[in-house]
């Protein structure tokens, strides 16, 4: 599990020193955590976890997003 800070940048399709600077943020929060890694080439790199305050706020938010999903798709399919 984890990724490197590299790989999260190239998913979220950002720069990685955008993506540095908000993951600087989320660890002042205390939303994830680095842990320092060998990559294959036994280069450096930070592997990113989610911490528990990181999981619970994530849970939180899928569960608001299947809350919209659901209530777009009713009101979808009742023509509002």
């Amino acid at each position: 599990d984890g990724y490197t800070q590299k790989e999260l940048a190239s998913i979220c399709r950002i720069t990685p020193p955008s993506m540095t600077s908000i993951l600087n943020n989320m660890e002042k929060a205390d939303f994830i955590y680095r842990e320092k890694v060998l990559t294959a080439g036994q280069k450096h790199a930070h592997k990113i976890y989610l911490t528990t305050k990181g999981k619970k706020t994530a849970e939180e938010v899928y569960s608001e997003f299947e809350k919209l999903e659901e209530f777009l798709g009713k009101r979808k399919t009742s023509g509002i």
